[in-house]
């Protein structure tokens, strides 16, 4: 025998050693807990998804923070709340931690939070299957009763989206089409809603596009501008297709039924078109109605760009020109006849006959304290207003489109825009000069609206909306 297999041979096991291996290798290998009975089982099983759920959810999937500074973020937000910075929109309260730049803190409660977490991340998975690369679900990780979320670069306000819509409707080609493809999966509700905000009260529209839950936003791809939409609000999302997706998407993007219907059909989604070019003629016309025509006016009268040239001016001669119209108005309230009481339906209050003795004089001595009143509040509020948003704007010198359309659309509080003619009134009721009233609110809220309507044919306004509809919230929409 040679060296080589005498080494061999002294390497090799016996052979009962090697028929033990064999079977070692034949025999499976039990699973985990299957020594456990049942229920042990199960509750094994609960135990090991909870894990691997926490884990998902503590697991960093926003960049350039840990699960620890998340916490002692929401830690601040419940409290001390005031403390940080919130969203304007909205049922659900979102926090702007400034030492989080990058992310939102959204307060649901734990189990509306983890709801919305597995939402996301199905719609993601969604999206992914169909390759769709401008509708974004934005990265999110749970921490105590907050869903935090990465904060897309994206300008919620009404106006910025209409401007970005209608510059450059090109550039949403393909963002519509996934959205399409997207619809024929799921509905997202209240994209498109009948709110109390005056933009849902256009005449023959009715509703407003919710641009705090679906914001659009314009990025720089490879020397290309590309549209993208953020879904930043999915707690509406049904997980199935709905009839009104498609009416719903052409009302958001009316420029693109052509390439909604083409989609659709290519997608096999049932579809009424005549239904569809209503829905498109509708979000024309709030285009043009809440944004274009406003802009239009805005360069027909030469208005400046700078910031520092966006106030509200009222030429002190319209105090004398508004007397004798607030004097007229006066002596019509008199008489009974006024807006506000067929707004209410109040006919059996109707006041009427309420001055004692010479009602011109008397409407006339009123008239010459509320004209200059009515004026400096509309001013003292519209400035408020203004101050307010360009506080947001600090940095900036020159305004977009957009920016002064928002910036010059308030909407403002009624109350507040006729304070101090009650008081007025009833100094007179005190004087004897004016019988006991059923609603003096009703009487200063006519003259509030026969003021506004004199600065639209004077052209120190665009347009008003008093906003009656909304009841309780006392609205007042001024475009000037």
């Amino acid at each position: 025998m040679s060296a080589l297999s005498m080494r061999s041979s002294s390497l090799s096991p016996p052979p009962s050693k090697i028929v033990s291996l064999e079977a070692e290798k034949e025999e499976p290998k039990k699973p985990l807990g299957s020594s456990l009975c049942g229920a042990c089982q199960d509750r094994l099983a609960i135990t090991i998804q909870k894990c691997a759920r926490g884990h998902l959810a503590r697991k960093p999937l926003l960049r350039g923070h840990s699960y620890h500074q998340y916490s002692i973020e929401c830690e601040k937000a419940t409290k001390a709340p005031d403390l940080i910075p919130q969203a304007s929109t909205g049922r659900t309260r979102v926090y702007l931690p400034q030492a989080m730049p990058d992310v939102v803190l959204k307060f649901s409660g734990r189990k509306q939070a983890i709801q919305r977490f597995g939402q996301m991340h199905r719609i993601r998975a969604l999206l992914e299957l169909q390759k769709s690369s401008h509708l974004i679900v934005p990265q999110a990780t749970l921490c105590q009763n907050f869903l935090v979320e990465e904060r897309l670069p994206v300008n919620v306000d009404w106006y910025h989206n209409m401007g970005l819509y209608l510059s450059q409707p090109q550039l949403f080609d393909e963002a519509v089409r996934e959205f399409t493809r997207l619809f024929s999966r799921v509905f997202i509700r209240d994209l498109v809603h009948p709110q109390l905000h005056p933009l849902a009260h256009i005449e023959g529209v009715q509703d407003f596009v919710r641009s705090d839950n679906i914001p659009f936003y314009i990025v720089e791809k490879n020397g290309k501008k590309v549209a993208r939409i953020g879904l930043i609000d999915l707690e509406q999302c049904v997980e199935k297709p709905n009839l009104k997706g498609l009416e719903t998407l052409v009302r958001i993007f009316p420029l693109h039924l052509k390439l909604i219907v083409k989609e659709a059909t290519a997608l096999k989604i049932e579809m009424d078109e005549d239904c569809l070019k209503r829905a498109s003629e509708k979000g024309k016309k709030y285009l043009q109605v809440a944004y274009t025509d406003h802009l239009q006016w805005l360069r027909q009268r030469g208005f400046s760009h700078h910031v520092s040239l966006q106030s509200f001016r009222v030429n002190p001669k319209r105090i004398q020109d508004l007397i004798p119209i607030i004097t007229n108005a006066l002596l019509l309230l008199n008489q009974g006849i006024n807006d506000v009481y067929l707004r209410k339906y109040t006919y059996e209050t109707v006041d009427r006959n309420f001055f004692v003795g010479n009602a011109e004089e008397i409407a006339r001595e009123l008239a010459v304290c509320i004209s200059p009143l009515l004026i400096k509040n509309i001013q003292n509020e519209i400035h408020k207003q203004r101050k307010i948003r360009l506080e947001k704007l600090a940095s900036k010198l020159y305004l977009t489109d957009s920016e002064r359309v928002s910036l010059r659309s308030p909407v403002l509080r009624r109350g507040k825009l006729y304070n101090g003619v009650l008081p007025l009134i009833k100094d007179q009721q005190k004087a004897k000069k004016i019988k006991i009233l059923y609603s003096t609110i009703d009487i200063a809220e006519q003259l509030l609206k026969v003021v506004l309507q004199e600065f639209v044919k004077g052209g120190e306004i665009f347009s008003f909306d008093p906003a009656y509809y909304s009841a309780g919230h006392d609205s007042c929409w001024i475009r000037y």
